[in-house]
């Protein structure tokens, strides 16, 4: 139950940088931040950019993240998340002496 929390929690937090880091590339290249403005005028469009962003979908992006991680680590789906099968117990089962071969 612990380490699918752990697992649950980690994927959590990769989820989220990778909503993250998706979602504002896409808000870059639709708000239209212009190469070739200057090195400065780039860097402080994004700074900008950047801040517009975490105001707006910061909320929608960490509630997300975290449906996803809870669903996918009560599923199992996730990766190390999966319950372990039972093991099934064996019949025990007398083991046969061998036939000493005849020559």
């Amino acid at each position: 139950m612990v380490k699918r929390l752990i697992f649950g929690l980690m994927w959590f937090a990769v989820i989220f940088i990778i909503g993250y880091a998706i979602g504002g590339y896409i808000y870059m290249k639709t708000v239209g931040v212009v190469p070739g403005g200057g090195f400065q005028a780039g860097l402080e469009a994004g700074r900008a950019a950047r801040s517009a962003y975490r105001e707006a979908y910061i909320m929608y992006i960490t509630v997300g993240s975290l449906i996803f991680a809870i669903i996918g680590s009560v599923r199992g789906i996730l990766p190390g998340t999966k319950k372990k099968a039972p093991e099934k117990k064996r019949a025990s089962t007398k083991k046969k002496a061998r036939q000493k071969s005849r020559r």
